[in-house]
């Protein structure tokens, strides 16, 4: 994957924040940053099925470039976020109408810098699972993640650091409706995510509600539209956050 943001902003930390919580799967898109600088994100995942059981690992790595952005006091820096490595293992089990999943997430930060100045961002585990039950042609799926942050570095220069918040939770669930013989397919998903300061107290929170259709346009070429809507609040419900997106994704399998 290649990112190039194009925004020409000095971003500040309250635009920090609120690329953190987009990214964090509030929206359907990568959004890790608004303003300039080059990402490359490269990653391998292999899985294999065993009986009723899938088991599968992957890897990655994120490299991220550099750019300016505003400090708190007013000041020019230059950052470099520290890149990411990520490793995964996950196992699924399906039967005739419930299909289970699980997964651990291993994220390592590399060192942010500003100008001379170096820290660095705690790591992260996640753990997250899903049930999937089929009710003839509704499908159900109820989903749950935590993730685990260790203690960064005290931030510097007033900037948030690669992911800010210590701890975060989720769940939702998800409906797929399949209509005109499975060529067209409904879906819609509603979650709430909660995002934990170090002391533990809930520091923003985002609802999502999303909606719309899967076309199946030839045997392995699929077309996603969808819609997703936003609400939510940071700093300890200081701030409101809201927001609405459309979507178009085309995915071709081999």
């Amino acid at each position: 994957g290649l990112s190039l943001p194009v925004a020409d902003v000095a971003s500040g930390k309250e635009t920090a924040r609120l690329n953190t919580l987009l990214y964090t799967e509030a929206l359907q898109f990568g959004l890790s940053r608004l303003t300039e600088g080059l990402d490359l994100d490269v990653g391998f995942a292999f899985a294999h099925p065993v009986g009723r059981l899938s088991l599968g690992i992957g890897a990655g790595y994120l490299l991220k470039g550099s750019y300016d952005r505003t400090s708190q006091r007013g000041d020019l820096v230059g950052y470099n976020q520290g890149d990411e490595l990520s490793v995964s293992a996950g196992v699924g089990f399906r039967s005739m109408v419930t299909n289970l999943r699980g997964k651990i997430l291993y994220l390592h930060f590399g060192d942010d810098t500003i100008d001379a100045n170096q820290f660095k961002s705690g790591d992260e585990v996640s753990f997250l699972a899903s049930a999937t039950f089929r009710f003839e042609l509704l499908n159900v799926t109820l989903f749950l993640s935590d993730t685990i942050k260790a203690q960064s570095d005290a931030r510097q220069e007033g900037i948030t650091i690669n992911n800010p918040f210590r701890n975060r939770l989720q769940g939702g669930v998800s409906l797929a409706y399949p209509l005109l013989r499975e060529l067209l397919t409904f879906k819609t998903q509603a979650s709430m995510k909660r995002f934990f300061d170090d002391d533990g107290a809930v520091d923003a929170q985002v609802a999502s509600f999303d909606g719309g259709f899967q076309l199946l346009l030839m045997r392995h070429l699929t077309l996603d539209v969808f819609a997703n809507l936003i609400n939510g609040e940071m700093d300890a419900g200081e701030k409101e956050i809201s927001g609405f997106s459309f979507g178009l994704t085309g995915r071709y399998g081999f």
